[in-house]
C-alpha cells in the first residue's frame, strides 16, 4: 500500500469526482484511476461506487477512508517535524469553523502567519454553527482543529475561548423605552434566528426553561436579512452578539434579562498536536485571546 493511492481515495470522496480529483492532485485523471484501482486491488475490496452522481465510498470505504486520513495526516506530522529541525515551518492546517469565527477570529491569525509563518498553510473549513457535526470533522480526521458554540469535548482535547452572549435586536420604535428584554416580552413577538446551525432548538429550549410557550419562530440564512426584517418591523431576532457586524439606526439591540450565552471553544483531534503548525496557530489564538483557557506550547523551534 502506498500514500499516493490513499491521498487519491480522500481526493475523490472529498471531491466526489475522479475529475476534480485529479485537479486537486494536480495529476491526469487515469492517474487517480489507477491509484484506486491499485488501492482496491491491494486490500481485496471495493472502497467506491462510480456512477452517474459521481464517486461515493462503499461502507467499508468509508471505515478505510477514516485510517487514510489519520495516516495521511501522520506523514504530514513526520514531514513537518523534518522540516522544523531545519528550522523552517511549513505545513498544512485543516479548521473547521462558523462564519462569525472564520471571519473574526481565524482571518487575522491566518494574516499573521503569512507575514511570520509564510510556510503554513490554512485550510479553512467553513461549516455551519452545529456542535456534532463539528466534532464530527475531528474525530473523522477531515479537519485537525474545530471551532465549537459549547465547551464540550466528546473525546477530543478543547479549551473555551469566551463567552458570547445572545442579544435581542428589535425594532427602534418598539424598543424606545427598553433596556433589556424578558422571555414573555419576547413570546408576545415573531422571533427571527439564523437557521444555519443549532440556533432554533437553543431558542425552543431558552423559551421552555423560562416557563415560556415558544413564539412563532422564523428562520432565515443570511444575516443580513434578518436585521433587514427587524428594520421592517416583521419581528425581534435573536443573535450572538459576536455574530452581530452591523445595526442600522431601525434596529436597536439589546441584553436578554434572563441570559442566553454559547461559549465559543475550540477542539484539537487526537495526535494534532503532534503538529508544529497546529501548536503555532494555538499560540497565536491565545495572543489574540489572552483570557482563553488555551495553555502555551512549546513547537521546539528557537
Amino acid at each position: 500500500m502506498k500514500f499516493p493511492w490513499l491521498k487519491a481515495l480522500v481526493a475523490v470522496v472529498d471531491s466526489g469526482s475522479f475529475s476534480q480529483a485529479a485537479l486537486e492532485l494536480e495529476v491526469s485523471q487515469s492517474s487517480v484511476s489507477e491509484a484506486i484501482v491499485a488501492l482496491e486491488g491491494s486490500l481485496g475490496a471495493k472502497l467506491l461506487e462510480r456512477g452517474r452522481f459521481g464517486a461515493r465510498p462503499t461502507a467499508l470505504g468509508i471505515q478505510v477512508l477514516l485510517h487514510a486520513r489519520v495516516s495521511l495526516r501522520a506523514l504530514e506530522g513526520i514531514e513537518q517535524e523534518v522540516t522544523l529541525a531545519k528550522g523552517v515551518l511549513r505545513g498544512k492546517v485543516r479548521i473547521a469553523a462558523f462564519r462569525s469565527v472564520a471571519g473574526k477570529i481565524i482571518t487575522p491569525i491566518m494574516a499573521a502567519l503569512q507575514a511570520e509563518h509564510p510556510g503554513i498553510e490554512i485550510d479553512l473549513l467553513e461549516r455551519p454553527c452545529n456542535l456534532m457535526p463539528l466534532t464530527q470533522m475531528l474525530h473523522a480526521a477531515e479537519a485537525d482543529m474545530a471551532f465549537l458554540s459549547e465547551a464540550q469535548f466528546d473525546g477530543v482535547l478543547g479549551w473555551k475561548l469566551f463567552t458570547d452572549p445572545h442579544m435581542a435586536l428589535y425594532p427602534s420604535k418598539w424598543a424606545k423605552t427598553l433596556e433589556e428584554v424578558s422571555p414573555a416580552r419576547l413570546c408576545s413577538k415573531t422571533v427571527i434566528t439564523s437557521s444555519d446551525g443549532d440556533s432554533q432548538r437553543l431558542l425552543q429550549r431558552y423559551f421552555e426553561q423560562h416557563g415560556q410557550k415558544p413564539p412563532q419562530i422564523v428562520t432565515v440564512r443570511e444575516d443580513l436579512t434578518m436585521i433587514q426584517m427587524v428594520a421592517q418591523g416583521l419581528g425581534v431576532c435573536i443573535m450572538p452578539r459576536f455574530a452581530v457586524d452591523f445595526v442600522p439606526p431601525e434596529v436597536k439591540m439589546l441584553p436578554l434579562s434572563q441570559p442566553l450565552e454559547r461559549h465559543i471553544s475550540i477542539a484539537v483531534r487526537q495526535g494534532a498536536l503532534r503538529l508544529p503548525a497546529v501548536k503555532v496557530f494555538l499560540n497565536m489564538l491565545r495572543q489574540q485571546i489572552p483570557h482563553s483557557d488555551l495553555p502555551h506550547f512549546e513547537v521546539g523551534m528557537d
